[in-house]
């Protein structure tokens, strides 16, 4: 039932995943999740019920209305996670959470980065990235010099640092 309600988050998800070169490694960051909470989840004997898990599922559902409302892949990725530590904390308890901390910690890799967020950190990244080829290339001899994230190179050619490249 948790996985109907969350569809269309999913397939918010799916879309970003598909439409971004550098989260393109994310659809198998669930499969990857799942197969660990699997084998965590075999010696977790008996659930011991906590209803704290309850309030955190309605936390996740607030969340996931506020992502559906601004249009946003990072909130709707960011409350299927807290949906899945809720169910979790509901059907084992604070000592099953632990447990299977790591996988259900390992999805937040699969929750978009607000491009507020990712769009200076890819800048600053491209411009190192950049200025560290550079200095690479006159240590070995080359006449190589740098205009921003171009790396002009002897006989009027260039190299374009791009985003996938930081």
């Amino acid at each position: 039932m948790l996985a109907l309600v969350f569809t269309p988050a999913l397939l918010t998800l799916v879309r970003v995943w598909s439409s971004v070169d550098y989260y393109s490694q994310c659809f198998l960051i669930p499969i990857v999740s799942a197969l660990s909470f699997r084998k965590r989840a075999r010696g977790l004997g008996p659930s011991r019920r906590d209803p704290r898990g309850a309030i955190a599922l309605a936390v996740a559902f607030a969340l996931y209305l506020l992502g559906l409302a601004a249009d946003s892949a990072s909130l709707q990725g960011l409350s299927v996670v807290l949906a899945v530590s809720a169910v979790v904390l509901h059907a084992w308890g604070p000592q099953g959470l632990r447990r299977l901390a790591f996988p259900v910690a390992f999805l937040l890799f699969m929750v978009p980065i607000p491009s507020a967020v990712l769009t200076p950190i890819i800048v600053w990244l491209q411009l190192q990235v950049s200025v560290a080829s550079v200095d690479a290339l006159q240590a070995l001899g080359y006449s190589v010099l740098r205009a921003g994230n171009v790396v002009l190179l002897p006989g009027g050619a260039s190299l374009f640092v791009a985003e996938a490249c930081s």
